[in-house]
């Protein structure tokens, strides 16, 4: 909190970013509407870092996250619970691939 306290929540992912990503390693920016200024800011930081960063947003097809990203998932639906249950199965499915889980 004293990030988001000190410098400003849209900072608050990008700046651990700096300390701790290395180019060549994967973000997954996640954000319902698209917009949210700390997963752009980091997104845009990942990018400039050489980093991979798959994106999963909603609401609007032309928001300003969906051109951040190497890989999109686009959920069409302007409503938060449905954009964020789907982007929890979706990552779910992620998470079971990456573990070998079933």
């Amino acid at each position: 909190t004293c990030l988001a306290n000190d410098l400003g929540y849209e900072h608050v992912f990008s700046l651990p970013l700096g300390r701790y990503a290395q180019a060549g390693d994967l973000l997954f920016a996640v954000s319902s509407s698209g917009s949210s200024a700390s997963i752009l800011n980091a997104a845009q930081w990942a990018i400039s870092h050489g980093m991979f960063v798959v994106t999963l947003s909603g609401f609007a097809p032309d928001n300003p996250l969906r051109p951040l990203g190497n890989q999109n998932i686009y959920v069409p639906s302007t409503s938060y619970g449905t954009v964020e249950i789907a982007h929890l199965a979706i990552l779910h499915a992620v998470l079971d691939d990456l573990t070998g889980s079933q």
